[in-house]
């Protein structure tokens, strides 16, 4: 008698199990397919304008009592030095001060990825 209950219990499961599985919503999209992207080309209205405004990438900060220096685009700076505009104010570890068109821009190191981060 154990024996005809246990297989009736088993059976009883096993059948929850499949009509389970039959309820079960269907799924619409594969969640592990990678997303399709459109590709589009940036419009910029004027695109003078936009170089501009692009600073120029800062790589390396010497930060000295005597003589603080950057290398901007290449170029070694010190203090009162211009390049494109930007004249040389300050520098900390990591970020050099500049004056460019009467305002002051802060330009982070370029990391590997990155541009550098600029804060006006």
């Amino acid at each position: 008698m154990l024996r005809f209950c246990v297989i009736f219990m088993l059976a009883i499961s096993l059948g929850s199990v499949t009509v389970a599985a039959d309820e079960a919503p269907l799924l619409r999209f594969n969640p592990f397919e990678k997303p399709v992207f459109e590709e589009r080309e940036a419009v910029i209205d004027n695109p003078v304008e936009a170089a501009a405004e692009a600073p120029p990438r800062l790589t390396a900060t010497l930060v000295s009592e005597d003589s603080p220096m950057v290398i901007l685009e290449g170029d070694l700076l010190g203090l009162g030095q211009e390049r494109e505009g930007y004249i040389l104010k300050a520098v900390r570890e990591r970020i050099a001060v500049f004056e460019y068109e009467g305002k002051r821009v802060e330009i982070e190191v370029a990391g590997p990825e990155t541009g550098g981060t600029v804060r006006r």
